[in-house]
């Protein structure tokens, strides 16, 4: 028999060992009790389990948690134990720093429902540690983690709009829908990733020394009748198509005027 909401055992009549009953639904208890989990993308059972630490088990899962996908891990007495998620349960994910509700469909960010695809709300963690990694659930910010030597592709499912992601890891890593177009992410940095509903269109960083770029620079264009006041702007490039004696330049304003930069010969490699 167990409790109706929570499942915990319960202690029948002239039970033996009474005990071992006892601590589990103590070990279930701490657990609810605790409302967080160490991580809802972890598909491999840790090397090193931690006593008392708890997983939710997602799709794809290996090793001993591979038969309880949709379920808590929990490690109690060298053991991993399985319980159902329950509905309506709020708790951390603490290597995320999110906080999530479970639901029927899924687990889900608090005050919306659970979703996958590009232009959604909340937070995907990926782990690079294994090496390439796969996405299979992407939310509006995917966050990069883990610790790897050697170059890393995390491919995604397609980005409907944007996403913006963050490489926390210790390595470079390109994304890819593996449907056209990639982005290369360097370590401590972050993107806005575009897409275009099948594969990646470009994306843009705020970069340490300024505006960086996966993609064509498309400047804004006027003619010299119609750029726009120079004094308020500084060190800012507009294209010009009759700046330059009524030809098309490059121009920068130094924060009084726009000065004209001349466009030089065509391109050639020789």
């Amino acid at each position: 028999m167990t409790t109706a909401r929570l499942k915990l055992p319960e202690i029948t009549q002239s039970q033996a060992s009474k005990h071992l009953t006892h601590n589990e639904a103590l070990a279930m208890l701490d657990i609810y009790a605790g409302a967080s989990l160490n991580s809802v993308t972890t598909a491999t059972p840790p090397s090193v389990p931690v006593e008392g630490s708890a997983f939710f088990v997602p799709e794809g899962a290996t090793g001993d948690w591979a038969p309880n996908e949709g379920k808590i891990a929990f490690r109690f007495n060298a053991e991993w134990h399985y319980i159902d998620l329950p509905t309506g349960w709020i708790f951390e994910i603490l290597d995320e720093e999110r906080v999530v509700v479970a639901r029927a469909s899924g687990i889900a960010d608090v005050g919306g429902g659970s979703s996958g695809g590009g232009g959604i709300t909340g937070k995907t963690y990926v782990d690079i540690s294994g090496g390439d990694a796969t996405v299979t659930d992407l939310k509006q910010v995917l966050q990069i983690g883990g610790s790897y030597t050697g170059g890393v592709t995390v491919t995604l499912p397609a980005v409907e709009q944007f996403i913006v992601a963050a490489n926390d890891s210790n390595q470079g890593v390109t994304l890819s829908t593996g449907a056209g177009g990639t982005i290369y992410i360097e370590p401590g940095y972050q993107f806005v990733v575009f897409g275009d509903g099948t594969g990646i269109r470009a994306g843009m960083s705020i970069a340490p020394q300024g505006l960086k770029l996966n993609g064509d620079l498309i400047l804004p264009i006027y003619s010299t009748a119609s750029a726009p006041d120079p004094t308020s702007r500084y060190m800012v490039v507009i294209g010009v198509t009759d700046g330059d004696a009524g030809g098309p330049c490059l121009a920068v304003s130094d924060g009084g005027s726009w000065k004209r930069v001349a466009l030089g010969a065509t391109i050639s490699a020789t």
